[in-house]
């Protein structure tokens, strides 16, 4: 390689920004940048308000969603004391205010403080049925990353019922890893 395709803040690889926490954070910032945009272009585009909010819920929502385990493994460790039902980061902060703001204009009306809540609840419950970033973004990092060691641990089985393991030395690194409430 050539001395000028060495990286030094980071790079998007499959969709998701691998780096410097300030590259990650930059990353989510333009991403952040285009979910707010589409949200505009919606009520813009859009005279029918509940195509608007199904096309809000179903597109332009996800949107963003791939991009919560980033903003965890970015962000979590600048926090004392996390808890996994209520993370919190500028990102998923900015999603649920543009959320919030998309449905106060749809709704034409002001929505009072409960009515967030409402937005992320089940469909089939009475609510909107729409992904709570706050709710999803530590199980779309810890999910993974829980089956990764596990695949390390136990090996892969291939197609053809080949079972590809890691070096041992790798191995008792990861089975030594324990957890513990709270």
């Amino acid at each position: 390689l050539a001395p000028d395709a060495e990286l030094t803040s980071g790079a998007r690889y499959l969709g998701q920004p691998i780096g410097s926490t300030d590259f990650i954070t930059s990353f989510l910032t333009s991403k952040l940048s285009t979910f707010q945009r589409h949200a505009l272009d919606l009520h813009r585009g859009i005279s029918d308000l509940q195509t608007c909010a199904q096309l809000f819920r179903t597109c332009t929502q996800l949107t963003t969603t791939h991009l919560l385990a980033s903003d965890f493994y970015a962000h979590a460790s600048l926090i004392d004391h996390l808890d996994p039902r209520l993370w919190s980061s500028p990102f998923t902060d900015a999603i649920n205010a543009t959320t919030f703001e998309f449905f106060k204009k749809l709704s034409g009306t002001t929505l009072p403080p409960y009515a967030c809540s409402l937005l992320h609840f089940p469909a089939g419950l009475g609510g909107l049925g729409g992904r709570s970033p706050t709710l999803a973004t530590t199980g779309s990092f810890v999910i993974p990353y829980a089956r990764s060691i596990f695949l390390a641990i136990r090996g892969v089985t291939d197609s053809s019922g080949c079972i590809a393991h890691l070096p041992s030395t790798h191995q008792h690194v990861l089975l030594t890893w324990q957890t513990h409430p709270g």
